[in-house]
Order: structure tokens, then sequence, then C-alpha cells
């Protein structure tokens, strides 16, 4: 509620690590932890997913929401470090309303980096 992601460690009750840049003045808005793949995953009241590496605290990347900033248009996401079975590749999914978004984990698997693909309506 404070705007701030920080990762405790219970036995001695203090923060450990904090992730920078996350945006929340006042909503109950999900964070995920992916420890296979060592990343946090959050969207702000901004809009804006951003994943943090789980072991440093740095940012490694931020995507803005396709649609227009909006309290109801919050996006959804997951990430998966198999999208598409067994060979698949690592990547995000954000809903947003009626649409799927697909953003690669790797920027350099796609040309033009912050680009999204559609993947329904």
């Amino acid at each position: 509620m404070l705007g701030q992601i920080k990762l405790w460690d219970v036995r001695v009750t203090k923060p450990v690590q904090e992730y920078k840049g996350h945006y929340n003045e006042h909503a109950y808005l999900p964070i995920h932890v992916n420890e296979p793949e060592g990343l946090l995953l959050a969207v702000g009241q901004d809009c804006y997913t951003r994943l943090w590496s789980l072991k440093d605290g740095h940012l490694l990347r931020t995507i803005p929401s396709p649609h227009p900033v909006a309290n109801d248009l919050i996006p959804s996401v997951v990430f998966s470090s198999k999208l598409g079975g067994c060979r698949g590749l690592p990547g995000l999914l954000m809903a947003v309303k009626h649409d799927l978004y697909y953003f690669p984990y790797n920027t350099d698997y796609q040309e033009g980096g912050e680009q999204q693909q559609q993947a329904g309506d």
C-alpha cells in the first residue's frame, strides 16, 4: 500500500531486499514470484508491469500497458518459463479487458524490443 516491494527475512524481522520502481498508492495489487526463474513481477497503478531480479532487486524490464491508463484497465499478468509447452519460450502473458498480449522475456528474441504480439480479442 506504500508503493514499496520488499523481501523480508522473518527470522530477523527486517527487509533484506527492496525492489524499486513500483507505483501503488492505495490498491491491492498482486505480486508474482517465480523462484525457478528468479523473477518478481508486479503491475502498478500506473499500469506498468515491472520485472525484477529476485536475487539482487535489479529492475530487468518495464512494460507499459497497451491500453490507456485507467483504474479499471490495470493489466493482469502471468509469467511462464515455457509458454507453449516443454519447448516453449519464456514470456509474459498480459490480459487487459478482452485482449491478451505476449511479451517475450528475452528482448533479443523479437526485433523491436518492446513490441508485443496480440494473442486474441
